[in-house]
This record gives C-alpha cells, sequence and structure tokens, in this order.
C-alpha cells in the first residue's frame, strides 16, 4: 500500500456456528437486544462477486467470543 492507511466498512457478517449452535438459536429467540460478539481471523480470499456495492470475503475464523 502506498501509505494510506486501509479504511473498510462493513453493513453484516456471516457466522457458520458449529459447536452450540442450537444453545445460541435458544439465546438468541425473538430477541431485539443484541448480543456482544468479537469474531478474530483471517480473511482468506474473496466470496461471491463485486455487485457495484459490497463484495463479500471468505474469513477463517480463529475464535469467537461473546462479551
Amino acid at each position: 500500500m502506498s501509505g494510506t492507511a486501509l479504511r473498510i466498512k462493513s453493513d453484516f457478517a456471516l457466522l457458520d456456528v458449529t459447536t452450540g449452535r442450537n444453545r445460541l438459536l435458544k439465546l438468541v429467540g425473538d430477541r431485539r437486544t443484541p448480543i456482544p460478539v468479537t469474531i478474530t481471523g483471517f480473511i482468506i480470499a474473496a466470496w461471491g462477486n463485486d455487485d457495484g456495492t459490497s463484495r463479500e470475503f471468505s474469513v477463517d475464523v480463529t475464535g469467537v467470543k461473546m462479551s
């Protein structure tokens, strides 16, 4: 990069939950209060095509922590 900090914006993310998904579903239910979560990982590839507004990326998740 040419000395300028990379700035990105995202309106949403998808998280594929394997362990704990049933308990999380019960917790979420019809809840209207957001549940804080921190996701860490590595962007590994582009996902899908650019629709002119945004483009998705595949993330290899190394950790998920519910705050």
